[in-house]
């Protein structure tokens, strides 16, 4: 899987957990300062 979207492992990693996390919120199974936490972002970037 990661040979396929061109990425090494680790990076499919951490990609998968931000998509992760994001999603969360938006199904409202996270708060958007828990979100930025885990992800070790400000809100203001959260947003952007």
């Amino acid at each position: 899987m990661g040979f396929a979207l061109k990425m090494q492992e680790p990076e499919l990693s951490n990609e998968m957990r931000r998509l992760a996390i994001v999603k969360l919120y938006e199904l409202d199974r996270l708060s958007s300062g828990k979100a930025t936490q885990l992800l070790g972002i400000s809100r203001v970037a959260f947003w952007n």
